[in-house]
């Protein structure tokens, strides 16, 4: 799968992955509404868009896809979990998720991510790594 990191993007592709996460489809379940609060944003072909904010031993994950594709939540999840552990060498993840979005905590939780708190309507979930990094 070919990647390529927000800086490195053409202005035509970064309207594109801004376009994809201003669609009201994909803006309703956002809990971060600023692209502006992650260290790295990374386009994956032409299926969606990881973003990462790092910490000192986790990194909080947002996702989003290109709604012209289907069936690509799980190729972008395990991009997502490659990258983190092996790429970044984090032994953590953290998402945060709008508690009515079921189809993203449904792929969350087939990944192993655990519910570990709350706050209002948005559900906290971890995962760490238990294959790149032992």
């Amino acid at each position: 799968m070919k990647y390529t990191k927000f800086q490195d993007l053409s202005l035509e592709e970064k309207k594109e992955i801004l376009e994809w996460r201003e669609h009201s489809e994909i803006k309703k379940w956002m809990v971060d509404q600023s692209l502006n609060l992650y260290n790295e944003i990374i386009k994956l072909d032409d299926m969606g868009v990881i973003t990462v904010k790092k910490f000192e031993n986790y990194i909080i994950l947002g996702l989003f896809k290109n709604l012209e594709k289907n069936s690509v939540g799980s190729k972008i999840m395990e991009f997502a979990l490659w990258y983190v552990f092996k790429v970044l060498r984090k032994k953590e993840i953290v998402v945060y998720v709008m508690e009515k979005n079921k189809r993203a905590i449904h792929l969350y939780e087939k990944f192993g991510f655990c519910k570990i708190g709350r706050y209002k309507n948005v559900i906290k979930m971890r995962k760490y790594d238990t294959v790149f990094n032992q």
